[in-house]
């Protein structure tokens, strides 16, 4: 009888591999915990020869990391659910709803796609300026509220699911809302 690895033979590759490209973060962290004077030496040396966290107590003392912490995960928030409830709500449209000009209004939205994004920085700027919202918050999650890609993508979903599983919920032409 022949005995199977616990593991697929691609594993001893493939580790050895990923350690590899683990090697430029565990270096980045190390660098981190590296006085001031030891970072530029030559040749650098993957191990300090002191640790220290002054950069770290230097960094949330002198500036507002925690400010831009808090930003970044609201925009990013508010970017996910956005999307999730916009996109496919705009994709069930799209994809099971009939009415005219849904071919045209679907083109003209995936058209959107080929258009760079360097392109729309300066009419971006300009209708936010026009808004009052540069420099805020608004203006960093405006734009991430929807996407024409988030948007194909739902649709495509939708289209994928069988017709059958939204007609399981209907009794008489309505949809059954179960309440709990």
């Amino acid at each position: 009888l022949r005995r199977r690895l616990p593991f697929s033979p691609w594993h001893l590759l493939l580790a050895p591999v990923a350690l590899l490209f683990l090697l430029p973060f565990i270096e980045m962290f190390m660098t981190s915990l590296e006085p001031a004077s030891e970072i530029n030496k030559f040749p650098p040396s993957f191990l300090p020869t002191q640790f220290t966290l002054s950069g770290y107590t230097r960094l949330f003392a002198e500036s507002d990391i925690l400010h831009w912490l808090l930003n970044t995960v609201i925009v990013s928030a508010s970017a996910i659910v956005s999307h999730l409830v916009l996109c496919s709500l705009a994709g069930y449209g799209f994809a099971r709803l009939r009415f005219p000009g849904r071919t045209f209004g679907f083109l003209a939205i995936l058209a959107t796609i080929m258009i760079p994004s360097q392109l729309l920085m300066i009419p971006t700027y300009v209708m936010f300026a026009r808004l009052h919202l540069v420099d805020s918050l608004g203006a960093a999650i405006v734009p991430w509220l929807a996407s024409a890609f988030g948007i194909f993508l739902m649709r495509q979903f939708f289209l994928s699911l069988p017709a059958e599983l939204e007609e399981a919920g209907q009794i008489d032409g309505c949809t059954r809302l179960q309440v709990f």
